[in-house]
C-alpha cells in the first residue's frame, strides 16, 4: 500500500472543489460590499436624524418665543404702546406732535 502525503490529499481538495472556493470567495465579496453599504446607508441617516433633531430644537425654541410674544400681547399697555406707534392713535388726553420734513435748498 502506498503512503499518501496530506498535501497531496489537499491538493486534489483543492482541485475538485474548486467552483466551492470560488463561491466562497465571490459570496466573501457581495458580503463586503453589503456591509460597506450598510454602514455608508446608517451614516447617512444618522447625519439625517442630527439634521431633525436640531430642526426640532430650534422650532421648540421659535415656539416659545411666539407663547412669549403672545402673552406679551395680552397686556393693555402693550396693546395702547402698538395703536400709539404702529397706527398713531392717541388717546383722550394725550398730545399728538407731528414733525414734518425739513425741505433743503439746493445750490445747483
Amino acid at each position: 500500500m502506498q503512503k499518501v502525503t496530506w498535501s497531496k490529499h489537499l491538493e486534489e481538495l483543492v482541485l475538485n472543489s474548486w467552483w466551492l472556493i470560488l463561491c466562497i470567495l465571490i459570496g466573501g465579496f457581495v458580503y463586503d460590499r453589503a456591509i460597506h453599504e450598510l454602514r455608508k446607508e446608517e451614516l447617512r441617516l444618522q447625519k439625517r436624524a442630527s439634521e431633525l433633531r436640531e430642526k426640532i430644537f430650534l422650532a421648540d425654541k421659535k415656539q416659545k418665543e411666539l407663547r412669549l410674544h403672545i402673552q406679551h400681547w395680552n397686556s393693555p399697555s402693550v396693546i395702547e404702546s402698538a395703536l400709539i406707534c404702529r397706527l398713531g392713535l392717541i388717546p383722550q388726553g394725550y398730545t399728538k406732535v407731528c414733525f414734518s420734513p425739513v425741505k433743503t435748498k439746493n445750490t445747483d
